[in-house]
C-alpha cells in the first residue's frame, strides 16, 4: 500500500501549522500486530527497508528509514509499506528533534496510523487426496473417477501472500495469520445443464481457517466435473478475493 507521513509544528508567531521535517531525513519506524496480536514470523518493509514488528502494545523496536519530505510546499513524505501476512495493524514513526547545531536533544515526536486491514492475496483451493484433478472435463473425458456422488474428500483450503503479478496461488507463501472463516461455493463445470447436468449441492457453505490454513471433510450430491470458490465475504472491514479450484 502507498501511504503518507508529514510532521508539522506550530509557528510561533502566527500559531498556524508549518511543516517539521523536509528534504530527506531519518525517521525511525515500527509496526505494531494489533490482531493477531503477534506478528509472529511476518515481515514489513518501508520502501527497501525492512521495519521491526512488534506484538500489540508492546512497540519498543524501530528501525531506521531514510525518507524524502519535500519542500515546504508539500511537507510530505510518500512511501510503500508492504506487510507480508495478513491481520489488523498500525504504523509507528518517531523523530529525534535536534537543537540549531544539529544535536539530538533528548527530545521526540511520535505518532501512529490507524489500525488498517490486510488480508490475503488470494486462496489456494484443492485436495491432498489421489487423483482429484480433471484437466479435460466433457461428456467423453478421459478423467478418472475420483469419487461417487455423496462420498467425502478432503477439501484443503489456505489463504496466501501476493507474488508479484502471479495468480497461481497455490505456489505463494502462506499467510499464517490469517484466522477467520472463508466462504465456499460450488460450480458445475460438465456435463453443462444443457447435456443434463445438474448442480446439486455442496457439502460445506464456509470454511474455518486456522494459521491460514483449513481442511474439511466435503462431497457433492450430483456427479460430474466441478470447480470449488472460496472467498468473498468480511474480513474485518474488507472483502476477502474469491479463487477457484482447477477442476
Amino acid at each position: 500500500a502507498t501511504l503518507s507521513i508529514q510532521a508539522v509544528e506550530t509557528d510561533q508567531v502566527t500559531g498556524a501549522c508549518q511543516a517539521l521535517l523536509l528534504n530527506n531525513r531519518t525517521v525511525e519506524m515500527a509496526v505494531e500486530c494489533i490482531s493477531p496480536n503477534s506478528c509472529g514470523a511476518a515481515s514489513n518493509q518501508v520502501n527497501s527497508t525492512p521495519v521491526s514488528t512488534n506484538g500489540s502494545g508492546m512497540v519498543n523496536s524501530f528501525s531506521d528509514v531514510t525518507l524524502n519530505f519535500g519542500d515546504a510546499s508539500s511537507s510530505t513524505a510518500s512511501f510503500t509499506n508492504t506487510y507480508n501476512d495478513a491481520g489488523t495493524l498500525r504504523l509507528w514513526a518517531r523523530y529525534q528533534l535536534l537543537n540549531s547545531s544539529g544535536a539530538a536533544t533528548g527530545n521526540v515526536i511520535q505518532g501512529s496510523s490507524n489500525v488498517f486491514v490486510n488480508r490475503p492475496a488470494g486462496f489456494c483451493i484443492e485436495s491432498p487426496d489421489a487423483n482429484w484433478q480433471c484437466s479435460a472435463p466433457a461428456l467423453n473425458a478421459g478423467c478418472s473417477a475420483f469419487k461417487q456422488a455423496g462420498d467425502n474428500f478432503n477439501l484443503l483450503v489456505t489463504a496466501k501472500q501476493a507474488n508479484g503479478a502471479s495468480t497461481d496461488y497455490c505456489s505463494h507463501g502462506t499467510t499464517n495469520n490469517f484466522n477467520n472463516s472463508v466462504d465456499l461455493s460450488h460450480n458445475l463445470i460438465s456435463p453443462t445443464a444443457s447435456d443434463g447436468g445438474e448442480a446439486g449441492n455442496f457439502s460445506l457453505t464456509s470454511i474455518n481457517l486456522t494459521s491460514g490454513t483449513g481442511n474439511s471433510a466435503v462431497n457433492f450430491s450430483e456427479m460430474g466435473v466441478f470447480t470449488i470458490t472460496a472467498g468473498g465475504n468480511t474480513y474485518f472491514t474488507e472483502t476477502l478475493p474469491t479463487n477457484s479450484s482447477v477442476n
